[in-house]
């Protein structure tokens, strides 16, 4: 294949990144979904855009890859206000999806994904007081939606641009 493209962030570092570094070159161009979709955003058929969601960037599409815009680009085009957690691009803290941390540590994995969500208190409170938080990495909404209170709800962003196209 020419690209392979990939909903799962932690695949596309590894693809990308680690298999050659491992000697095992693919031939292919190796690509987050977002970027992939990034360039068609303006022409998506989005018909029930949500009113706001809080964007989280995960560690191994941002900092290890240096991919923010493009999910930005969608998740602009699905809400009508895109809001950012206090700490975002290369301040951002990690949610602990990564590194197998849940499976060996899982209380302390737990703990980084609560501590992430806490930034919430720190911006201004939506009306009706849910939020919603958006991620490009399944392993960071499974993450972060195991450590969500009520009134948080953490989504992919594909399934964020799922709901929005109607």
């Amino acid at each position: 294949f020419d690209e392979v493209v990939t909903s799962c962030a932690q695949c596309a570092w590894l693809l990308a990144e680690q298999y050659p570094a491992h000697g095992v070159p693919l031939r292919g161009r190796v690509r987050h979904i977002s970027e992939h979709l990034a360039p068609r955003a303006s022409r998506l058929p989005v018909t029930r855009p949500l009113e706001s969601a809080v964007y989280h960037d995960p560690c191994h599409l941002g900092r290890r890859r240096g991919v923010y815009d493009e999910p930005r680009q969608l998740l602009q085009r699905a809400v009508a206000r895109a809001v950012e957690f206090p700490e975002h691009r290369d301040a951002a803290g990690c949610c602990g999806a990564g590194g197998l941390l849940p499976l060996t540590a899982p209380a302390t994995a737990l703990g980084m994904a609560a501590e992430r969500l806490g930034q919430l208190a720190e911006l201004p409170a939506e009306p009706g007081g849910a939020r919603v938080v958006v991620t490009a990495c399944s392993g960071c909404q499974g993450a972060l939606a195991g450590a969500a209170g009520e009134g948080i709800r953490v989504v992919d962003l594909l399934t964020l641009l799922d709901e929005a196209l109607g």
